[in-house]
């Protein structure tokens, strides 16, 4: 035991020598250094979906004015039926995003809140069914590229819920009154798919009466097509039936007139009543009633001369368009094939018309042949229709067409109208003709009844086109 004690004293000795002589640590050359790896620290991503976990991580709404002091937790899968905050946090975010309007965060996910999912998913290019899925919150909340709403919200249910990237397309709203003078323009926007536009009488000044139909469905395409281009109403003005009252009571004037001067015989009738059925009292009395009816006799040449005024008033009316003529030619209906290469159209039957432009290819409508010339119809790409003459020659062979034979009736126009090549599609202007203008009537259009084909001149160059049948009065 003395001997391992002492062993120990001698080693420990040992040890103590040998620290006094070790110098200061001196750091090793760099390239013998190997440097540890630092734990650097990771950005966890927004939404982390653990394997193990059902909840998803949600960062607060982009544009949110409060900064909530936890990160908000909300499952993965909130549908129809569900309530509490996680469908509130829903709501918020689809209200920021214009999915849903203000105040329609209840915290209930019932029909108001499913449309609006079905309407994020449509313009987001996700599976429209309405329920908000891990997808569609990863959407929701954490894609930069997430697609706002493009125009005011409208819970009502859609026609049509087709997938797809948002489109939308800018279509006028043309309120127009019966001889097609505008009342109102309104240019609004509709989203892809159907929607039912329904005339707004507000638009138009107090007392127009809509006289077409009252709704028209806009279809727009995925890539943003519009058709119709233009929605037209039509109303009729109520200055008629205004001017008509005042003829009316003008006649009840010399109709009271007369009573007076009928009130004033009976006096004397009543003095001399047996004169009156008796020859002798009139005899002797002879020079008053004489004095008494040559009164009575002036008092009628006034009505007489109350009969010209109206009379007068007749000649307007004259001057109005004739009626429709019981055989009015009515353009036979179209027959449809396409058109085998280009050829310029013009509106009438001549290169002395009016260019209207060139159509190459498609499905055209022919409807009767002129001379050399073949009247047709044909759709532009921007979805317009328009009617018009080409060469003989472009006729295809397969259709057998007959000559047209269009009236000549010539008719002086009492207000200004529009007139169109497109009396199917879009009824775009071509140009306005002034009141006083004289114009050809050349027969009325099948594919559109409330048309007429009529021939004028625009800029010292013939022009054929259509107006509204109403503006002639027929």
């Amino acid at each position: 035991m003395n001997l391992l004690n002492a062993l120990l004293l001698y080693m420990s000795l040992l040890t103590a020598g040998s620290m006094q002589q070790i110098p200061e640590f001196t750091p090793p050359p760099a390239a013998l250094v190997t440097i540890a790896p630092q734990k650097q620290a990771t950005i966890a991503p927004i939404l982390t979906v653990p394997p193990s976990s059902t909840a998803v991580v949600v960062p607060p709404a982009v544009g949110q004015t409060t900064v909530p002091t936890q990160t908000p937790v909300i499952k993965t899968t909130v549908t129809m039926g569900d309530r509490g905050d996680n469908v509130r946090k829903l709501q918020k975010r689809l209200i920021e995003l214009r999915y849903l309007k203000k105040g329609e965060d209840d915290g209930i996910f019932g029909n108001i809140t499913k449309r609006a999912v079905e309407r994020f998913q449509n313009y987001n290019n996700l599976k429209v069914d309405g329920i908000a899925g891990p997808k569609t919150l990863q959407k929701l909340y954490n894609d930069p590229k997430v697609v706002i709403g493009p125009v005011d919200v409208d819970t009502e249910p859609k026609a049509t819920k087709t997938p797809g990237p948002a489109v939308t397309a800018q279509v006028p709203v043309i309120y127009l009154d019966e001889m097609g003078k505008e009342l109102a323009r309104q240019n609004l926007f509709f989203q892809q798919g159907v929607t039912t536009m329904r005339a707004n009488a507000a638009s138009v000044p107090d007392g127009y009466v809509l006289i077409s139909q009252d709704s028209v469905k806009v279809t727009v395409s995925q890539d943003g097509k519009a058709t119709p281009q233009e929605v037209v109403f039509i109303y009729k003005a109520p200055a008629p039936v205004t001017d008509t009252p005042a003829p009316v009571t003008d006649t009840p004037a010399p109709a009271t007139d007369t009573p007076a001067p009928a009130t004033d015989t009976p006096a004397p009738a009543t003095d001399t009543p047996a004169p009156v059925t008796d020859t002798p009292a009139p005899a002797t009395d002879t020079p008053a009633p004489a004095t008494d009816t040559p009164a009575p006799a002036t008092d009628t040449p006034a009505p007489t001369t109350d009969t010209p005024a109206p009379a007068t008033d007749t000649p307007a009316p004259a001057t109005d368009p004739p009626g429709m003529p019981a055989d009015a030619y009515v353009i036979p209906a179209s027959q449809a094939a396409k058109i085998a290469r280009s050829y310029d159209v013009y509106l009438g039957p001549g290169t002395n018309y009016r260019k209207a432009g060139t159509v190459g290819g498609g499905l055209c409508r022919w409807y009767g042949i002129e001379d050399d010339w073949v009247l047709m119809g044909y759709q532009t790409t921007d979805g317009a229709f328009h009617v018009g003459y080409v060469a003989l020659a472009a006729l295809p062979s397969d259709v057998s067409l007959i000559n047209l034979e269009l009236m000549d009736l010539a008719v002086t126009l009492k207000d200004e109208v529009n007139l169109t090549d497109d009396p199917i599609l879009s009824q775009d202007l071509l140009f306005t003709i002034q009141g006083g203008s004289q114009v050809t009537v050349l027969g009325l259009f099948t594919d559109n009844d409330r048309y007429v084909y009529i021939e004028t001149t625009y800029n010292d160059k013939p022009v054929r086109g259509f107006i509204f049948k109403s503006s002639l009065g027929w």
